[in-house]
């Protein structure tokens, strides 16, 4: 009996050792998750945020697909992230396709809101389904009404940026936070700091009756400009440059016609020879200007004062007022103020190209760009 009592005993605790081991061994099992478990661990579908225009949108959480509607957003989105970008607001020009991605100017042209006669597509948008919409600009009624209507429209989340000179560094901080960017945008933001301190800090002490006196020539002919508190012309206002144009602020476009006339009578001391480089019908007024019997007697062109803004693959001074108008602040200071200015407009380039557009530039590339714009 004591031997079989034993042996029961000793049966008796193997089976409690296997229970127990049983037990250990499925708490120890990673458990089946359910499809409601995977969906609870993802970030939320959606996020509430309010834009630069102070409009509430509900935005996806993780954004992977950007429209913009216009030059202006679509560079600066360029800048931080070209992959984000699924459409084109125009085709791209050459010199677009020699600095740029390929990867970006072979997307679709899917138009855009901005100059004289464009709209975007609204089917084609549609039909590329972009996560989110950006406007971008300087925040007016005007664009606050487009962008809820655009939204309305199509059904897809539009957000405002506010794209100004003396802000963009605020408008990559907001992007970053918007596209998951912070990184690289606090590298630009920084950039456009400095740059914008170094300006800003150099003009502060220019007395009024040192300050030249600039015309800006835009369109083929040089008839056509932008005055004192224009979005076009927000580098000379930065730079303290007095704009001679005495015109009205024209919002959007700009562009007002003047005459040859109007040109005399104000005789610059400097002209700024703008040059539409791909997405619009008009040329330089660089070479115009210099060959007309009235304007090549004009002080500025007199005394070999002007000059054109480098444009390759956006304007250095505008057109698109967008991140392009950083690396023309240096550029325009020293055409202004070479006593007081002193960069070296080549290695500047280099820096800026390689941070903001991924490009390395070629020393013939820098050549054909600064050719017609340097002292």
């Amino acid at each position: 009996m004591r031997r079989h009592g034993i042996k029961g005993i000793v049966i008796l605790l193997c089976v409690m050792l296997i229970i127990m081991s049983a037990a250990c061994n499925k708490e120890q099992t990673p458990q089946t998750v359910t499809s409601n478990q995977v969906e609870d661990t993802k970030l939320p579908a959606t996020r509430l945020l309010t834009d630069m225009a102070g409009r509430e949108v509900e935005v996806p959480s993780e954004i992977k697909k950007v429209y913009c509607t216009s030059p202006v957003g679509t560079i600066i989105t360029y800048t931080v992230s070209p992959d984000l970008l699924i459409g084109l607001n125009y085709k791209a020009s050459n010199s677009e396709k020699e600095y740029l991605d390929q990867s970006f100017t072979k997307l679709p042209v899917l138009g855009g809101w901005f100059g004289k006669g464009n709209e975007g597509n609204l089917e084609e948008i549609a039909k590329a389904k972009p996560d989110i919409i950006l406007n971008a600009g300087a925040i007016t009624n005007d664009t606050i009404e487009f962008s809820d209507n655009l939204q309305n429209q199509l059904g897809i989340p539009v957000v405002f940026v506010g794209v100004e000179l003396t802000t963009m560094d605020e408008s990559y901080n907001f992007l970053g936070d918007l596209l998951g960017k912070k990184e690289r945008t606090d590298k630009l933001a920084d950039y456009i700091i400095q740059t914008l301190a170094d300006a800003k800090n150099k003009v502060a002490n220019i007395k009024d009756e040192d300050k030249i006196r600039v015309y800006y020539a835009e369109a083929a002919k040089g008839l056509q400009t932008d005055p004192a508190g224009s979005s076009h012309t927000q580098i000379l206002d930065l730079l303290g440059g007095i704009n001679v144009a005495d015109v009205n602020v024209t919002n959007g476009y700009g562009r007002v016609e003047v005459s040859v006339e109007q040109l005399v009578a104000w005789n610059p001391d400097l002209i700024i020879a703008g040059f539409d480089n791909g997405y619009a019908e008009d040329g330089a007024a660089y070479d115009y200007m210099q060959a007309d019997p009235v304007m090549k007697n004009l002080r500025a062109i007199k005394n070999g004062n002007i000059y054109e803004v480098p444009s390759a693959p956006f304007s250095w001074f505008d057109r698109p007022p967008s991140a392009n108008m950083i690396i023309g602040i240096k550029w325009t200071a020293q055409i202004l103020y070479p006593d007081l200015f002193h960069y070296d407009l080549r290695e500047e380039a280099k820096a800026f190209y390689k941070l903001f557009y991924f490009c390395d530039l070629t020393e013939e590339q820098l050549d054909e760009l600064l050719e017609r714009g340097k002292r």
